[in-house]
């Protein structure tokens, strides 16, 4: 639900739901120029309200019926998709909302409103995340991302795959803050990101430290330049 409360807190201005069956888990609210209500989370409802002209108004995750023990009940199994949603300042309409998912899992741990767009923090389990655009292969995921949704909600940027997690967005640089470990990163999301994933080239699994002689596999966005004439190296 979103409620506004006078400043004296004496009494509710509005209260409304935004959500459906199987409910809706914001993780941000904010409040843009106009007074409006951005909210952001992760819902695994297919019928959570969208609006026609968003990026995204039809629900892409993974949704199937199966069948209970016992007695055969059909059940709806649902993935969650994260969902980004603006609400009139008084409460009365949704002025855009749009589902944020690929084909599988797909969820928003961090949101932050700016002067130039919305950034959406969180975690993908679908190569087809909107974004990364056939950059990360199945073995790298899930994996961490962030993008930049117009303010409209109508548009996208591509999707990087930052060195930690979101923590907040320092509008003084225009720059991400990440936690990585035990240390406290700056990200700025208008760069592109080359690598999407380093993996154990033996297993094909995330590596957090290198031994000596290991060899490692690297996925992601790659471009070619020549050294000489009959030979490119990879940078």
């Amino acid at each position: 639900f979103v409620a506004s409360l006078t400043p004296d807190l004496s009494r509710t201005r509005f209260l409304t739901y935004v959500t459906a069956r199987y409910g809706a888990v914001p993780v941000y609210i904010a409040l843009d120029a106009q007074g409006n209500v951005l909210i952001a989370g992760t819902t695994s409802a297919p019928g959570y309200p969208t609006t026609a002209d968003s990026y995204q108004p039809n629900y892409t995750a993974a949704s199937k019926i199966v069948e209970t023990c016992g007695p055969p009940i059909p059940m709806e199994v649902t993935s969650p998709s994260g969902y980004v949603t603006l609400v009139k300042g008084d409460g009365s309409a949704l002025i855009f909302s749009t589902f944020f998912s690929g084909s599988k899992s797909d969820s928003l741990s961090f949101a932050a409103l700016t002067s130039t767009g919305i950034y959406l923090g969180g975690q993908g389990g679908s190569v087809d995340l909107p974004g990364f655009d056939g950059a990360v292969p199945s073995p790298c995921v899930p994996v961490g991302f962030v993008t930049r949704m117009t303010l409209d909600g109508s548009a996208i940027s591509s999707s990087h795959t930052p060195p930690g997690t979101p923590l907040a967005y320092d509008s003084t640089t225009g720059t991400l803050l990440l936690a990585s470990g035990n240390d406290l990163l700056r990200f700025d999301p208008s760069q592109p990101t080359s690598i999407a994933c380093v993996l154990d080239s033996a297993d094909l699994i995330p590596v957090t430290t290198v031994a000596p002689g290991e060899l490692l596999t690297m996925f992601g966005r790659f471009r070619y330049f020549e050294t000489d004439p009959d030979r490119k190296s990879v940078v």
